[in-house]
């Protein structure tokens, strides 16, 4: 998972624990960062609970979303609309980090389509990576349609 996921531009987190992710949100903060957080134990100084309109997301520099699944063969992690703010809390934010449990990390695709089935959300989408496009005279944008980096923490 990990090496397919920097194939793709993504990063691996640094730690294993939430309480690790916590001192690394709370740095952040410190920073002057926005951040909204979605993943339970974790809090930005951003509430999801009073986001009304997805136009209150426009200065969200870290968004931390919660993952069921992680593929191996392409790096990417399953989000579904069950755990997110807003449909856009993971595309309108500078930066992406995903936390998934590391038990949760599937071989194919096809694994993991078979998982999301089970899972109860009306919308999903698995993404892999930064946002990027080289469609603009064939050079290569990172962050044109969403965020311009994504980590990924596996947790224990």
């Amino acid at each position: 998972f990990a090496e397919m996921l920097v194939k793709f531009g993504g990063q691996l987190g640094t730690a294993n624990t939430l309480a690790e992710l916590k001192k690394f949100v709370e740095q952040k903060i410190a920073s002057g960062y926005q951040v909204l957080s979605l993943v339970e134990g974790i809090t930005g100084n951003r509430d999801p609970a009073h986001i009304t309109d997805p136009h209150q997301l426009a200065d969200i520099d870290y968004t931390i979303a919660p993952a069921s699944i992680a593929v191996a063969e392409n790096g990417s992690v399953w989000l579904d609309s069950e755990k997110l703010a807003t449909r856009n809390s993971v595309f309108i934010c500078q930066h992406l980090i995903v936390v998934c449990p590391a038990d949760n990390i599937v071989g194919t695709l096809n694994e993991a389509i078979r998982k999301v089935d089970k899972i109860a959300a009306n919308w999903g989408c698995f993404i892999s990576g930064p946002s990027k496009t080289a469609d603009i005279e064939q050079a290569l944008v990172i962050g044109a349609h969403g965020a311009m980096s994504m980590t990924v923490w596996l947790m224990d």
